[in-house]
């Protein structure tokens, strides 16, 4: 998956489809020699910031969004 700007925000598209088999597109892979175990400890002491709570109050205004644009 690759998250990309669009013109009505972020889309989450298929790495396949819209890169890879996209001529038109073109992409970089780089591979960071980083020992499993650094990887495994900078994840969990993620985790715990990755557990906070999400925006709800935002929704409304996010479906408000969503709604002039489908019918106005």
């Amino acid at each position: 998956m690759g998250i990309e700007a669009a013109e009505q925000g972020v889309d989450a598209v298929r790495f396949d489809k819209n890169y890879i088999n996209d001529p038109s597109q073109g992409y970089e892979v780089w591979r960071i020699n980083i020992p499993q175990d650094v990887k495994d400890r900078a994840i969990v002491s993620l985790l715990n910031d990755l557990e906070i709570g999400y925006g709800f109050f935002q929704y409304p205004w996010f479906i408000w969004r969503k709604l002039n644009l489908f019918f106005w």
